[in-house]
């Protein structure tokens, strides 16, 4: 006789392997009682404005992952900017949260090279002379 699938329980918190400029590599262990097949790991993440600044409700949903797999790799974060993360995992009848990581503050992604954008304009003042503007010209991506 099996028992009827029930609320999954006891998530850990995942484990932060790596911090790229653009991505972030997760591990974590199933729930301890996951009271069913867990069947998709979600996860989350939100921009936090410094270190010690998150919402503590905005989220999105970042990747969804097989729920027989315990690694991801989130990716299409923007560099140099601070992020939390936050699993979920689902079985049939609902789902289990991780506490949002790191605990207590937040991590920042690495620096990225600069990147230009169109936004450069140059006018010629005389014949021997340029003035040019770059406000808003590039995307720093980190300290410049």
């Amino acid at each position: 006789v099996r028992t009827a699938e029930a609320f999954p329980t006891g998530l850990g918190n995942p484990t932060i392997n790596f911090v790229g400029s653009s991505s972030i590599g997760l591990s974590w262990v199933a729930p301890t009682s996951p009271n069913g097949v867990i069947r998709t790991f979600n996860v989350y993440t939100h921009v936090c404005s410094s270190v010690s600044a998150c919402p503590t409700t905005a989220d999105s949903q970042a990747l969804s992952i097989d729920g027989s797999r315990l690694t991801a790799n989130v990716t299409g974060l923007t560099p140099y900017t601070y992020y939390q993360l936050r699993l979920d995992a689902i079985n049939s009848v609902g789902t289990v949260s991780s506490q949002w990581v790191p605990t207590f503050g937040a991590l920042r992604t690495s620096t990225a090279a600069p990147v230009a954008s169109e936004s450069m304009s140059c006018f010629t003042q005389g014949a021997t002379s340029v003035l040019c503007d770059w406000t808003n010209a590039f995307t720093p991506n980190g300290p410049v």
